[in-house]
């Protein structure tokens, strides 16, 4: 059942949806732009930049679902004042077991192992999709806008001032 067939209003989902995103992306070294300078001035690998970001992180996340759950209680019932119910979604256990092993699988071997250039051989050659097929997916501008990201992080870390900068933010 939709959302629109409930009649819930689509404020609170989107107002969710946006505080989220940028409260998580706190938690990851390229969720932003900032976390990328911080990260690439405080010389901080992924894992190591996890670990200081991820409870403020999951904090904010917090305050986002408080924040909303408070203010739109009302909003977030159906129109006719009962919870709004999905119907049941059919679990395939084999198919969940096998992601969750996949992407556990993915997560140690790129935390653990220095080979990232040769894992992603590995994953590349065992693709079933045509590589013109997988082009025509490449979101071309976001690709850009992150290339433009690295290159302004990189221009302000070379400034001769960047250093008495962050040492001055750091008194």
């Amino acid at each position: 059942m939709s959302r629109y067939a409930r009649e819930l209003d689509p404020r609170p989902f989107l107002l969710a949806l946006a505080g989220s995103a940028n409260a998580g992306s706190a938690a990851s070294l390229i969720g932003n732009p900032q976390n990328i300078l911080i990260g690439e001035i405080g010389r901080l690998g992924f894992f190591d930049y996890f670990l200081t970001a991820a409870v403020p992180a999951i904090a904010a996340l917090f305050i986002v679902f408080v924040v909303i759950a408070t203010i739109w209680r009302q909003s977030l019932r159906a129109a006719n004042g009962q919870a709004s119910a999905d119907p049941p979604v059919e679990v395939h256990p084999w198919l969940t077991a096998k992601s969750f092993l996949a992407t556990a699988a993915l997560i140690l071997l790129v935390v653990f192992f220095d080979g990232q250039r040769e894992l992603a051989a590995v994953l590349i050659l065992g693709r079933r999709i045509t590589t013109p097929v997988l082009l025509r997916q490449v979101d071309w501008s976001l690709l850009a806008l992150i290339a433009s990201l690295f290159t302004v992080t990189a221009a302000f870390t070379s400034l001769p001032a960047a250093p008495g900068l962050i040492d001055w933010l750091q008194d």
